[in-house]
């Protein structure tokens, strides 16, 4: 029954990406989640899941926003609204998340993450390196 071998790699399904995203709480499961969706089969299940997580970050990042806004009113303070949510990721956390990325749609997950980031120095530098790796996967394929 060698069959049921290759069950265990099957590709998942697009309702288990979508309750990962809703159910993810820190930057390291929702880059874990990026990775699981980027085997999702189609590319119709690939846009929704970019949608939904992206949907996350938009949420998490307004969520940390507003709390930051209501912690420090003056707008002194930083925007990670604490407890390690994903709208405070740092410079070295996307950056391996771009270098560990194989595929297009691993390195278009990773790259969502860019913005997360607070320095805009370290984000152009991200967003450079992102054009670069994405430039090197089009000309190898």
């Amino acid at each position: 029954m060698k069959k049921n071998a290759t069950t265990r790699n099957a590709a998942p399904t697009l309702d288990e990406v979508l309750k990962a995203i809703a159910e993810a709480t820190n930057s390291s499961e929702m880059t874990a989640v990026g990775e699981l969706a980027t085997k999702l089969r189609t590319d119709q299940e690939k846009d929704i899941a970019r949608t939904a997580y992206s949907d996350k970050l938009n949420a998490e990042r307004a969520a940390a926003h507003a709390q930051a806004a209501q912690d420090d009113p003056a707008g002194a303070g930083s925007k990670d609204g604490g407890g390690g949510e994903v709208a405070a990721m740092t410079f070295a956390q996307v950056m391996d998340a771009l270098e560990k990325a194989e595929t297009p749609d691993a390195l278009d997950v990773a790259a969502a993450l860019i913005r997360t980031v607070q320095d805009e120095g370290q984000r152009e530098e991200l967003e450079e390196f992102f054009v670069a790796k994405r430039h090197r996967m089009e000309s190898e394929q």
